[in-house]
């Protein structure tokens, strides 16, 4: 099976740079830039280690089926199906996709569809919701690694985080990750 996936983090992040900037304890603007960098790399750091979107965005699942297994859908939770295409051809150059209801959505908190060997596009939304209705235990994995990371950011490379701050995320996320089982 072969998965292709686009998954871009939305613009709103679950941390604003206040409630960062009060975890790191600084009051001055100077680093603004470098601290949202920082929290964007949390964010993308918390999302790849659970499996999980934390904001509401929509993902793109691009699948070539070889077998009749089902498709779990990424980065839940799944909040909605936008479309399950089927590829019809292809027009000037590019694939085309005809939308299709002949698939069974199943699954309470990992949901995937039922659907024959074949390719389909599915385009879902998932996510919490905003930045209010993220669980705080994620919020406060990224405050960690915000205050690592820029604590740190002399020593090593900007972006990367210490091995204690590792191992106390996977502590505190453990519980959270998702099973992927594409």
């Amino acid at each position: 099976m072969r998965v292709d996936i686009l998954n871009v983090l939305p613009e709103d992040l679950p941390v604003s740079l206040l409630e960062a900037k009060a975890h790191v304890r600084i009051d001055y603007n100077k680093e603004d830039d470098l601290i949202n960098d920082l929290i964007r790399t949390a964010t993308a750091y918390v999302e790849k280690y659970t499996g999980k979107a934390l904001i509401n965005r929509t993902i793109t699942l691009l699948v070539e089926k070889k077998t009749a297994e089902n498709l779990y859908l990424l980065y839940p939770p799944i909040v909605s199906i936008t479309t399950v295409s089927l590829p019809d051809g292809v027009s000037s150059g590019v694939e085309t996709y005809t939308a299709t209801t002949d698939y069974i959505l199943r699954g309470i908190s990992n949901k995937y569809i039922e659907l024959p060997n074949t390719e389909v596009k599915v385009v879902y939304v998932a996510g919490y919701g905003g930045a209010d209705d993220v669980p705080p235990i994620f919020k406060e994995a990224i405050l960690k690694l915000v205050y690592d990371m820029w604590e740190h950011r002399g020593e090593s490379v900007t972006g990367t985080i210490s091995q204690y701050t590792k191992q106390s995320i996977a502590r505190l996320l453990y519980s959270e990750r998702e099973t992927i089982l594409c």
